[in-house]
Formats: structure tokens, sequence, C-alpha cells
């Protein structure tokens, strides 16, 4: 018997653990209060479990990519 964690699988692919409105805003350096601005904007959609907001990390990551600043050539 393994005792180790083994990340889930969906449909063949893995699946990474969801993420709730603290990590986000832990992971996006903001205050819960603007992950919930981020929620009801649209910005970032949230995947609810019962009461409870959850993020599929893939849609932060792809807020962040959508937000990133380009860099001059130097």
């Amino acid at each position: 018997m393994s005792t180790h964690l083994q990340t889930p699988e969906y449909e063949g692919a893995r699946l990474e653990e969801l993420l709730t409105i603290a990590a986000v805003a832990r992971v996006l350096g903001i205050s819960r209060g603007s992950v919930y601005g981020l929620m009801r904007s649209g910005e970032l959609p949230a995947i609810r479990v019962g009461e409870r907001a959850r993020f599929d990390p893939s849609d932060v990551r792809a807020y962040l990519n959508r937000h990133r600043e380009s860099r001059p050539h130097e």
C-alpha cells in the first residue's frame, strides 16, 4: 500500500488542487476582497464547491498572463 498522495486524474489528465480565495490572494499579492472583486467582474472565474469558491490554477495563470506587461526591447 502506497502512503504518498497521488494527483487525481480526470479524463486522462492530471488534476491540480483547486485554490482557495486566501491562496489566490497570496499568489497574486492582493487582498481577499480584491479576489472577490475579480470574481464578481468575471476576470477570474471561480468554481463553486457547495457554497465555497475555488479556483483552477490554470485560470489564475491565464489571469496573470493576460495582465503581464511587455518588457521594452533593450
